[in-house]
């Protein structure tokens, strides 16, 4: 799923190409191959970003590690496990066929707490 920031909704979103997919689940999966949870990947796109500020780049780099940070904090308050991965999730970017201004600035696992 994907937040509409528009419409403050959910998007449901449909994978294009499954071996992507596949890349991405073995990526984390070889990382934690005992862990089960839910797999976020935070992704921005750079040309939305870049027609309001000068240094997107930085901005959505910046943005991915305070929305991380925050995620990390708000999973601890309701006894969840979360774990940044430290692969960026590009494999979906591809999997879900999303635009070329796409781009994958984390991963993370969530899940209940052993």
């Amino acid at each position: 799923m994907r937040y509409d920031s528009f419409s403050h909704q959910l998007e449901l979103l449909t994978v294009s190409d499954p071996e992507a997919l596949r890349r991405f689940i073995r990526a984390y999966g070889d990382l934690l191959p005992e862990a089960q949870g839910t797999a976020l990947v935070l992704i921005g796109h750079a040309s939305r970003v870049a027609a309001v500020y000068e240094t997107a780049a930085s901005l959505l780099w910046r943005d991915a590690g305070a929305l991380t940070q925050t995620l990390f904090l708000t999973a601890t308050a309701f006894r969840l496990a979360f774990c940044p991965l430290g692969i960026l999730g590009h494999e979906i970017v591809r999997a879900l066929g999303l635009p070329v201004d796409a781009l994958a600035t984390g991963a993370a696992l969530m899940g209940r707490s052993p």
